[in-house]
C-alpha cells in the first residue's frame, strides 16, 4: 500500500505514531522556560534580560553584586536635585529640614550627576506605576512601591549596566572584596 501511495514505510509509521522530534521537544521546553521567567519577573523583563536568565539556568555562572541598590528605608529620605532657583530657596530648604529630608545638589553645569536616579525613576514608573491604572489608597501604593524596590529591584532585577547582575549581588561582591583586601 505504501508503494501504491508513493509513501515510504518510515513516513507511514511516523504518521501512525507521531512522536515529537528532539528539536520540537527542546523548543517546547525552551518556550516553557521563557514563559516562566516572564511571569516570575512580573512581565517586566524583555528579550535581553530573559536571555540572560536562561543562560544562568542552562549554564550556571558565578554571580556578583551592585552599587545600584536602593538602600534607604522609606523613613529616611534623601533628595537629589539640580540647582534651580525653586530648589535653592531658603523656604524650600527650611521645609526639607523640618521634614528631616537630607538633600544634595547636582554640580553646576553637570546634568549627568542625577542620571542614575533618573534611570531608577524611569524603571519604577515603567515597571511598577504605569501598569496599575489607579492605586486603591496610599497604603496600597506604599506597599506596592516598597515591594518593587526592596523585593524586586534590589534583589531580583538584573541590570545590563551591572553585567546582568542584581544591585544586591554587586554590593555583596564589592563588600566581600573590600573585606578581603
Amino acid at each position: 500500500m505504501c508503494r501504491i501511495l508513493g509513501v515510504s514505510r518510515a513516513q507511514y509509521y511516523r504518521y501512525r505514531s507521531p512522536k515529537p522530534s528532539k528539536r520540537r521537544a527542546e523548543d517546547a521546553d525552551l518556550k516553557q522556560r521563557i514563559l516562566r521567567i516572564f511571569a516570575e519577573f512580573k512581565q517586566r523583563y524583555g528579550v535581553m534580560k530573559i536571555h540572560h536568565e536562561l543562560n544562568l539556568e542552562l549554564q550556571p555562572l558565578q554571580r556578583r553584586c551592585s552599587p545600584r541598590r536602593i538602600s534607604r528605608l522609606m523613613k529616611e529620605l534623601d533628595i537629589h536635585i539640580d540647582l534651580g532657583s525653586q530648589y535653592t530657596s531658603d523656604d524650600y530648604n527650611q521645609r526639607l529640614t523640618e521634614l528631616h529630608i537630607r538633600h544634595s545638589y547636582s554640580r553646576k553645569g553637570c546634568p549627568y550627576d542625577n542620571a542614575p536616579m533618573e534611570s531608577f525613576h524611569a524603571s519604577l514608573k515603567k515597571e511598577c506605576v504605569y501598569p496599575v491604572p489607579v492605586f486603591e489608597n496610599y497604603e496600597t501604593a506604599a506597599a506596592v512601591l516598597f515591594e518593587y524596590v526592596h523585593a524586586f529591584y534590589n534583589r531580583k532585577r538584573i541590570h545590563s549596566s551591572l553585567g546582568y547582575q542584581t544591585p544586591l549581588q554587586v554590593e555583596v561582591a564589592t563588600l566581600t572584596s573590600q573585606m578581603a583586601a
